[in-house]
């Protein structure tokens, strides 16, 4: 027969009630945690120091070197996609704007047309205004040298 040594000492059935009614912290064993997860953890020993990061190897220590080779083999082939990928994005933005500064420049020229139609059309505007207005005073005095011949 097997006998385990107990962690707590008992307390005797008058404190049982008391115990119940304090606060759940204190009704807690020594040797749990408090509720994590729906569960009480118990207190790893004294001895063990190991933090829970520490206590596994990550992957890359696990790997073999073939595991290891394939795995860089395989970030290469990327870094090599991403590089033919970034000389294809450079490539489509050199015609982007290759094609921006061919809209921008044809732009530019019917700016320039319109400007120079808008110059002359009020070169024209003013031309015939001053001829308008020398008929309209020849007619003027027409009207009134005639007024006075009758």
């Amino acid at each position: 027969m097997r006998t385990v040594a107990p962690t707590e000492q008992t307390q005797p059935s008058s404190d049982t009630h008391e115990a119940q009614t304090s606060s759940p912290s204190e009704s807690l064993p020594t040797n749990t945690l408090p509720l994590r997860n729906g569960f009480q953890e118990p207190v790893e020993s004294a001895h063990s120091t190991e933090q829970p990061d520490q206590s596994h190897n990550s992957d890359d220590e696990e790997n073999t070197p073939s595991e290891t080779s394939a795995r860089l083999d395989a970030m290469a082939k990327e870094r090599d996609n991403l590089r033919v990928e970034i000389a294809q994005l450079r490539e489509s933005l050199r015609i982007v704007q290759e094609k921006h500064e061919e809209d921008l420049s044809g732009l530019r020229g019917e700016v320039e047309d319109a400007q120079s139609a808008k110059e002359n059309a009020e070169s024209q505007y003013r031309t015939l205004l001053g001829k308008v207005n020398t008929i309209r005073s020849q007619l003027g005095e027409r009207l009134k040298a005639d007024a006075v011949r009758l």
